[in-house]
Parts: structure tokens; C-alpha cells; sequence
């Protein structure tokens, strides 16, 4: 975002080379938005975001027949303000851009209590058009009531880089085995867990190293991550304590549970592709071949089964990724 928003003619010309890539034809304005923000972290210097939210408005109104003198509001038409159908031109889309997004922190920010009104968002929108001229007070309607249902995300967690897969699962507790909901992400090998998707620090994580994913028969539709190299050793985790740091954990197994069958092979297929390996290794300790080092491989998963000497080849790893504690650390020094 930083580069992108930067005042110099290779970032301007970066940025406009990025936005010309978008497809933004026949998207609503809100849906072009979320598209456009989840790309990058909008830079927090005012210079740097006007200059991207103005390449994105110039882009949505290029695809969507929106230049300068393309609407008939925008041509001084007063007949469109009245309900016909409008082409929002960019200096239009810009303004709406903006406001969209101080709704959208209005509206789903807990800090703000007094939540701004439909009727509020109209009226603080009005002569936006060219001239003095308004939006179709319908077109701000539908405006307002997409924010409303489903935020815009902004903030991004800077340590995450990329997603895998993320969505709710029921995670069991430690120490005391009861369930919570938990909204989970899967990113570079890492599994973090959060209490609600709007949430910024995880309420723990596990780094996919050395482990073997199991379906498991303590819930319906549950699966374990456990260690790999020795049946009930520690797990690679980590877990924000009281103090707002982050510790290593306890855990000899990690137990999730999906909402239905296909949900679970989702998110076993995932953990599947995601585990990092150096070298393969049968659970009763006989070494077999040495792939790559840092090769990403499926695990074997194996069914539970009353009788262990049934259990199958399962994979082990070690590998020099980053160490994502560090990394979550100094992203949240630096927030």
C-alpha cells in the first residue's frame, strides 16, 4: 500500500498499471471496493491514500461507462437525481469511496456507539454529483444497506501472508475439555486461531511442523493435529497469554471440529498441502527417502483405529521457515 500510495512517477505509473489489471465492469461500487482493499493494506499517510482511492475511482468508473461526462446527473440532468437509472462518474465514485469507507468504520467500529442512521448517510451525501447535483437517493439506500450487512475489511493482520483457507471451527480446550467456536485461518504453514474473524492477535498458533492429521471420533466430524515424530510429544504451539504476549504452549494435540463431513475433508485437504516436510518417516521410526529440503507434501491421514499397530505411514518435518512467533511479535510492535 505504502509503495502504491508513494508520490514518485514509478509508483504513480505502478499504481496505474495495478488498477488497469482490475476488472471492475458490472461490479457495484461496495463490491469493487472490498475487491480493490483486500489486494493490499491501505497506507495510513493521507497524501498516499488519496492518490490510490483516486486511481481506484478512476478505474470502477472507466469499466462501468463512468467518465467525466458520462452520466446524465453529471451533465446537470436533473431528471436522473429523480430515480433514473445513473452512471457514477469518478470524481463521484471517489467522494462515495470515501464516505463508504468512514461508514463502514461508523458502522462496525465497537468504539463507536452512536451507529450512523440510513437517513444520516443520505443526507451527508447529497450534492456530490457534478454541480451540485445528487446520487439517486436508491443508489445510496443500497449503498448503506451493503455496508451495513457485511463490513468492508480493512485492517489486514500483517503477520498473515496470503490465506489458505479460513472459516469457524469448534476447537477443544486444553486443560478443560470444552468446545468454542473459533474462527481459524490457515496461512504458510501456520494454523491460527481467533475468537471472532474481526479480531487482529490470534488466540494462539500452531506452526505445521512435524505433525500428522488424524480424523478423530471425539466429536462428529473432528480431526486432531498431533506430533509426528513422537506419539504424545509437544506441539510446536504458541498462545496469548494475559499479558497480551504470546507463550509457548502445552499442547500434545490440537482437536477441531467441522460442521459437516465435507467441511472436515476441506480442512484436512488443506492441512494436507500445507505441512511442511523434510523428510519422510513411518511412525514407528523407519526412515524412508529424503525429498527437497523445504518440499511441502501431503501427510498421510489415518483413520482412528481401536488397535495402533493398524496405524499407516504418516510424514514428519523440520524446515527453516521464518519463525512466525518472531514475526507476530514485531508485527504487533510495530502496530
Amino acid at each position: 500500500g505504502e509503495w502504491l500510495g508513494g508520490g514518485d512517477e514509478t509508483n504513480v505509473l505502478t499504481l496505474r498499471e495495478f488498477c488497469k489489471k482490475l476488472q471492475f465492469a458490472r461490479l457495484p461500487l461496495d463490491g469493487a471496493l472490498r475487491y480493490f482493499l483486500s489486494l493490499f493494506k491501505l497506507p495510513g499517510e493521507a497524501q498516499q491514500i488519496d492518490r490510490i482511492m483516486q486511481a481506484f475511482a478512476d478505474r470502477w468508473a472507466e469499466a462501468n461507462g463512468g467518465s467525466a461526462s458520462a452520466s446524465s446527473v453529471e451533465n446537470g440532468d436533473s431528471s436522473a437525481a429523480a430515480g433514473e437509472t445513473q452512471v457514477l462518474g469518478a470524481e463521484t465514485a471517489y467522494v462515495l469511496a470515501f464516505s463508504l469507507i468512514m461508514l463502514n468504520t461508523d458502522l462496525h467500529s465497537p468504539k463507536v456507539e452512536a451507529k450512523m442512521s440510513k437517513e444520516q448517510f443520505v443526507r451527508n451525501n447529497r450534492g456530490i454529483g457534478p454541480n451540485g447535483t445528487d446520487v439517486p437517493r436508491e443508489t445510496l439506500e443500497e449503498l448503506y444497506d451493503a455496508i451495513l450487512s457485511e463490513e468492508i475489511k480493512i485492517e489486514q493482520r500483517e503477520y498473515i501472508r496470503g490465506t489458505a483457507r479460513e472459516g469457524w471451527l469448534l476447537k477443544q480446550g486444553g486443560r478443560v475439555k470444552t468446545w468454542k467456536k473459533r474462527w481459524i485461518i490457515l496461512s504458510g504453514s501456520v494454523l491460527y486461531y481467533f475468537e471472532s474473524p474481526k479480531e487482529l492477535k490470534p488466540k494462539g498458533m500452531l506452526p505445521l511442523e512435524d505433525v500428522i492429521v488424524r480424523r478423530s471420533q471425539d466429536r462428529p466430524f473432528s480431526f486432531t493435529i498431533s506430533c509426528a515424530l513422537d506419539e504424545g510429544g509437544l506441539l510446536k504451539t504458541a498462545k496469548t497469554g494475559s499479558d497480551g504476549a504470546m507463550h509457548q504452549g502445552k499442547h500434545t494435540q490440537l482437536v477441531l471440529a467441522a460442521e459437516s463431513q465435507k467441511e472436515r475433508e476441506l480442512w484436512v485437504n488443506a492441512l494436507n498441502e500445507n505441512i511442511i516436510t523434510m523428510r519422510f518417516c513411518q511412525l514407528d521410526g523407519r526412515e524412508s527417502k529424503v525429498p527437497p529440503r523445504g518440499q511441502s507434501v501431503r501427510s498421510v491421514i489415518t483413520e482412528e483405529r481401536s488397535h495402533p499397530s493398524s496405524a499407516s505411514l504418516g510424514y514428519s518435518a523440520r524446515s527453516n521457515i521464518t519463525d512466525e512467533r518472531s514475526h507476530l511479535s514485531a508485527a504487533s510492535r510495530h502496530r
